[in-house]
């Protein structure tokens, strides 16, 4: 209809279509996270290990972040990537990283998000940090909980409250962990830590 295949369409009417795509895209994505954490709960999900590099990892994310930062105008940037492949499942480790990435935009009015990379002798870290708001200090010990949206997040957009608690269980799946390192007036940093070569 918003394309015009079913005749011309005044202003008023391409304003409602809007909405109603809008309220669908959102109803989408919340029973896409539902389903995604009821798979998790009941143990399954299966994980396919492969081997990737940390390169890899980096281009597939750049497309998507560096899209969603300039529809707000905000820079995105990649910091300077080790030369090392992990034993992960390529597809939850996005999922984990555009949760996070995808949050950071959604919540930092002006400046910046980057992604960094860290390596250690047997685990990698993923630091993606913004210049948002950042995260009062009584709320973050329910930043991982499901269905849990701080107040600030309320005013800012729609959101299911899951994709920190679907990362999280992700990240324990893979042999890891999601956790908030940073938070202050000047922005946030979420810190994934997960296992090169992760245990059988």
């Amino acid at each position: 209809l918003a394309d015009g295949m079913a005749g011309p369409l005044n202003d008023e009417q391409r304003v409602h279509l809007g909405h109603l795509r809008d309220s669908a895209r959102h109803l989408h994505s919340l029973v896409d996270d539902v389903l995604d954490l009821s798979r998790i709960e009941s143990g399954r999900v299966e994980v396919n290990l492969e081997t990737v590099t940390v390169a890899d990892v980096a281009g597939m994310l750049d497309g998507n972040v560096r899209a969603l930062a300039a529809a707000k105008g905000l820079a995105w940037d990649i910091g300077p990537l080790p030369d090392l492949e992990m034993v992960t499942d390529p597809r939850k480790l996005m999922q984990i990283l555009l949760n996070l990435l995808g949050n950071a935009v959604k919540y930092t009015a002006s400046g910046s998000v980057r992604l960094d990379v860290e390596a250690a002798e047997r685990e990698i870290r993923f630091l993606v940090t913004d210049t948002g708001p950042g995260i009062a200090e009584s709320a973050r010990h329910r930043l991982f909980e499901e269905f849990v949206r701080l107040e600030a997040d309320c005013q800012a957009s729609e959101g299911s409250g899951l994709g920190l608690a679907i990362a999280a269980r992700y990240a324990r799946l893979l042999g890891g962990s999601v956790e908030l390192t940073h938070s202050s007036s000047s922005g946030s940093t979420f810190a994934v830590t997960l296992p090169v070569l992760p245990d059988a």
